[in-house]
């Protein structure tokens, strides 16, 4: 399993049901980190973000393959 480190690009689940790009910004223990996230609206920094490998809402998951 791959660790997320800072400045990873990341994809976040956020609670409206979008899903935006994002940067791990800090790593605060083995399962929780802060995201800067990009949404329309302008930059956001959003803490204590679990990974989900499932696209949850409120959750980070790495970039889909294409």
């Amino acid at each position: 399993m791959t660790m997320p480190s800072v400045g990873r690009v990341v994809h976040y689940a956020a609670p409206d049901g979008e899903c935006v790009a994002a940067i791990v910004s800090r790593i605060q223990d083995e399962t929780l980190i802060t995201l800067t996230t990009f949404p329309v609206t302008g930059p956001n920094v959003v803490a204590s973000v679990p990974e989900d490998g499932m696209n949850s809402s409120d959750t980070w998951h790495w970039p889909e393959r294409v």
